[in-house]
Order: structure tokens, then C-alpha cells, then sequence
């Protein structure tokens, strides 16, 4: 029997006349979106792989881990998408389609770029915005009423913007000057060091506690973040006169949304967090020391351990995370790419026109 030799020299065929999709695929997860549509055009054997494997599944779960609130709405539009196909055939299509995100996002990414979207207003009536906060499913905002008695949050649906619920603040005649949402939960800070919990689906108080005894003439900065299973909050007094002080931080473990528990505490000496965050598998810590030096620590999202750090030169360097690399801005000018697997640095520039790159490099999520 002649074989033919265009045959015998691809390899992704003899793979899938042995039956070794497994292999097939692993092999496509390596490209990225323009990549796997050429191969789909290489063969009927290549294109029936591809769209009968889980390849546009891999690429997009790797894809994820770069912008991980902005594709966690494309998977919810996903997944409307399989939910309205069930409706009108009464049955799931044979494969989620992964492929149909990747041109959502390449076309979302074009009209954003050309300004071409919709935008609504929402009214919230006379109140006064201290903070605001969005993810994946809700937008909150923290608000001052007219009779400035006890704050509120106003939590609404970040897709068909209707309110779900209006939390009242636990704290007369303090404003609310951070918030973070985290699952059904979310997390507020007052100026006094409070920090205080609701379930958004209870709307009930579900947590309150201050990590540091704060008397009415001091003023405390706090910070904190939730993320994987802990809650790590840092509280610091502020001096009139720009003396650091210590620098108090507080790991607990979330049990359930009803329980949280102390793992741990921490002292920074004399230095002051700029800012705190979390990427993939990490939280983020920004702090400057009392030499005015900023350090930036990946610490894990189990145990809050330091993985791996870096020293800064500036007195108040700001990051960002995008496209899966860390990005510091130092004086407002000098950009620094960094892999945050290994903090290596891998480009560095300086800009003339830095509100200009700013906007373009750590653009909001949208």
C-alpha cells in the first residue's frame, strides 16, 4: 500500500492514527490564538483535533492566569452563551466555546481601542462616594448619606447594573475608605482602624474587629486583602510629621465565610505598605522602609511566607500586573517588566510621555 508522503512527515497524524490525541494536544496548548486557527486550516485531521480536543481549553486557561477578572466575565458570557443554546435546542453544545471567547476578546480589545463602547449611568441619588470596588460579578460602592450618621454600601450587579443589596456601615460618623470584594463577602475599613465584614447574600454584619486599640485623636492607615484562603490586614499609625512608625500585620485563615481565625502576626519596623494586592498563586506586598527604599515581596497565598523579593531605589513606587508580568513605575518615568515566577527583570525603558504610558500599559480592567 503507498503511503503518501505528506503523510508520513506529519507527525501530529501518525499521533492521531495511534490514537495519541492526549499527545496531540498538549502539543497545540503551547500556541496562542492566531497559531491554533492556522492549524486548524492544515488538514481535516488537524482541524477535527483541535475541535473535538480540549486545546482551545488549554490555551485559554493559560491565557487566563494573565488577566484573571477580565477572562473570569468572558467565561460568564461562556457560559450564558451554553445556557441559551440549552434553552432553544434543549441540549449543551458538544464543546464550551472556548474558541468563541478568544474572538469576543479580540473583538472587545478593538473597540476599546477605537473607543467604540456604551456607557450607562447609574444614579445613586445625594451621597457623597468614598471608595469603590468591582470584580467578576459586582460592583460596591461606599457612600456618605446626607445625614452623614452611618455609611452604606451599595452593591450592584456589574452586568445588568440593578442593585442586590445596601449594606449599612457599623460605625456611626466614619467613613468607609477601603473596601475589597471576595466571593459573597465583602471587606470595609473606617479611619479608625475598624474593619468590618458582611455576607452580601444575608446582607448580615459577619465579622468586625480592629488588629490595633486606635484612640479618637490617632490615626491609623489601613490595608488588607483577601485571597486563596486568607485574609491579611495591616494597620499603621500615621505621624503628622512623616516619622514611620511600626507597621502591624495580621494573617487570618477563612474557615467558612461565618468563621476566620489568627494564623499569624507580623512587625514591619519603621516602614509604611504603599500598597497590597494579589496575582496567581501570590499576594503582592509594596512597602517602603526607613531608609525610603521600597521593597516589593511575593509572598504565598497559603501561609503568606515571602517567596521572593525585590529592592527598589524610588521613595514611592507604584506596580501593576498585566499581561502575566509585574510592572513597577519609578518616578513616574522608568518602567520595569518583571516575570513574577522568578523576578527576573526582562525589559526596563524610560518614558518621556508617562501619562501617555501609563493609560497604555496598565490600563483598568475591563
Amino acid at each position: 500500500m503507498e503511503i503518501n508522503q505528506d503523510a508520513q512527515l506529519d507527525i501530529i497524524h501518525q499521533l492521531i492514527q495511534r490514537d495519541l490525541i492526549f499527545i496531540v494536544e498538549e502539543i497545540f496548548s503551547f500556541l496562542d490564538f492566531s497559531s491554533l486557527i492556522h492549524c486548524e486550516c492544515v488538514s481535516k485531521d488537524w482541524n477535527l483535533a483541535i475541535r473535538n480536543g480540549r486545546s482551545w481549553q488549554k490555551i485559554y486557561n493559560k491565557e487566563s492566569k494573565k488577566n484573571p477578572v477580565f477572562h473570569t466575565a468572558l467565561l460568564r458570557y461562556g457560559e450564558h452563551e451554553v445556557s441559551k443554546c440549552q434553552i432553544e435546542n434543549d441540549q449543551f453544545p458538544s464543546q464550551f466555546p472556548f474558541k468563541r471567547l478568544f474572538h469576543t476578546r479580540q473583538k472587545i480589545k478593538e473597540n476599546w481601542g477605537v473607543g467604540k463602547y456604551s456607557t450607562t449611568i447609574l444614579k445613586i441619588g445625594k451621597v457623597r462616594v468614598t471608595c469603590h470596588v468591582m470584580d467578576e460579578k459586582r460592583i460596591a460602592l461606599a457612600l456618605v448619606p446626607e445625614d452623614y450618621i452611618l455609611p452604606v454600601i451599595k452593591v450592584v450587579n456589574r452586568w445588568t447594573l440593578k442593585i442586590e443589596c445596601v449594606l449599612t456601615g457599623s460605625v456611626e460618623k466614619r467613613n468607609i475608605i477601603y473596601l475589597q470584594l471576595y466571593g459573597d463577602m465583602i471587606f470595609g475599613g473606617y479611619k479608625n482602624g475598624t474593619i468590618t465584614a458582611w455576607n452580601i447574600t444575608t446582607r448580615q454584619i459577619i465579622h468586625q474587629f480592629q488588629d490595633q486599640t486606635v484612640d479618637s485623636d490617632q490615626f491609623v492607615q489601613v490595608l488588607f486583602h483577601a485571597a486563596g484562603c486568607l485574609f491579611v490586614s495591616s494597620t499603621q499609625f500615621v505621624s503628622i510629621f512623616g516619622i514611620h512608625s511600626d507597621t502591624h500585620i495580621t494573617i487570618r485563615r477563612i474557615v467558612s465565610p461565618e468563621e476566620m481565625v489568627i494564623d499569624n502576626t507580623l512587625v514591619f519596623p519603621s516602614s509604611k505598605v504603599l500598597q497590597f494586592d494579589s496575582i496567581p498563586n501570590y499576594f503582592v506586598l509594596f512597602f517602603r522602609n526607613v531608609s525610603f527604599k521600597g521593597r516589593l515581596q511575593l509572598r504565598s497565598e497559603v501561609d503568606f511566607q515571602v517567596v521572593r523579593g525585590i529592592d527598589l531605589e524610588s521613595e514611592s513606587p507604584i506596580f501593576s500586573y498585566t499581561n502575566g508580568l509585574l510592572v513597577t513605575i519609578e518616578r513616574s518615568i522608568v518602567y520595569t517588566f518583571w516575570d513574577p515566577e522568578t523576578l527576573h527583570k526582562m525589559f526596563l525603558f524610560k518614558a518621556a510621555f508617562d501619562n501617555y504610558l501609563m493609560k497604555y500599559f496598565l490600563p483598568h480592567t475591563i
